[in-house]
């Protein structure tokens, strides 16, 4: 497509997003890098998440459930595009994602502004007995029995998103951050006590009652706002700028396309492959004939059942020797 007739010419969510093929919910998850795209002569700033590269060469800024090709993605937390709070990078900072396995909870995201440290004192840093962690974290939706053994291991390597635990156990700080209160005793929906907050919140009811509906919870800010459906994203508006300005440049005087430093760097490196390609080749088949000679030495040893670092090198000088001849 034409990129003065996208940015310029669309007046519309519905029309931005059938031009670049993509939902309507991941418009509002552009947020700029502070350098230009890295194809060659495109002035449009990159996009956070899209390789380097603007939305108008890339839609890659936001995780799906299945790639472009029909195969299940790789990277797909956050793929309910509820807002660029709850992507992977956000403000500039990266988030380890939630420990448990549940399905919702991966839909949902990350979570930017409360990710609980398993072995935090809010948590079962808190508890002596080892049979009431083990409780806790089995309350986690999604977890199996490796899981679980894998996270009281080494529970200081896990976290766990704030949407995990009911409302009524966590708060927000001063630094607008969700914490646990502290109590003596916690109550589920289900009556049981425990001595931490146990995790058995649905994912489902904080995306339905705090994100989805910010005036009944706690999430305020959400992008999600039926009002602004109807316009087009903030970002557009610098767009645009840049494509006017380009265009009158372009009608004054020719100018050379502005070529970012990383475009610059992949140039050079071309002409410098492209000078020694010859010289880099006989170095690569140098190395595979080496590594082709290394295997073939343990393979000797492993059958001799030679374990000595002595016999290792005999074996090893043996093949290389066969190799030259």
């Amino acid at each position: 497509f034409d990129a003065m007739d996208l940015f310029c010419g669309t007046s519309t969510r519905s029309d931005l997003s059938s031009a670049l093929c993509v939902p309507d919910s991941a418009l509002d998850l552009v947020v700029f890098e502070n350098k230009c795209c890295k194809e060659v002569g495109c002035q449009y700033p990159a996009v956070v998440g899209n390789y380097g590269k603007c939305v108008q060469h890339s839609t890659s800024w936001f995780p799906s459930l299945t790639r472009q090709d029909g195969k299940p993605a790789k990277n797909r937390r956050g793929h309910k595009l509820l807002g660029p709070q709850f992507q992977r990078e956000y403000l500039g900072k990266k988030v380890q994602p939630c420990c448990c396995g549940d399905k919702e909870c991966e839909g949902l995201g990350y979570s930017h502004n409360g990710n609980i440290r398993v072995s935090s004192e809010q948590f079962i840093g808190s508890v002596s007995s080892t049979k009431e962690k083990t409780r806790l974290v089995n309350k986690l939706p999604g977890m199996t029995t490796k899981r679980r053994e894998e996270i009281l291991a080494k529970p200081s390597n896990y976290f766990i998103a704030h949407w995990h635990f009911h409302p009524r156990h966590r708060y927000i700080d001063v630094d607008r951050k969700w914490r646990l209160r502290k109590q003596s005793k916690y109550r589920d929906d289900e009556e049981e006590t425990y001595d931490a907050a146990p995790p058995n919140f649905a994912p489902k009811r904080h995306a339905d009652d705090e994100v989805k509906n910010p005036q009944l919870g706690h999430d305020r800010g959400c992008v999600l706002n039926a009002e602004l459906d109807k316009e087009l994203p903030s970002w557009m508006k610098e767009m645009k700028k840049i494509e006017r300005a380009s265009a009158g440049a372009s009608t004054a005087t020719p100018v050379t396309p502005d070529i970012s430093e990383l475009a610059k760097q992949r140039e050079a490196n071309a002409r410098y492959r492209e000078k020694h390609r010859e010289k880099y080749n006989a170095k690569e088949r140098e190395r595979k004939r080496k590594r082709k000679a290394r295997k073939k030495a343990r393979e000797a040893a492993n059958r001799l059942q030679l374990r000595s670092p002595k016999c290792m090198s005999c074996a090893r000088n043996l093949y290389t020797t066969w190799e030259y001849r």
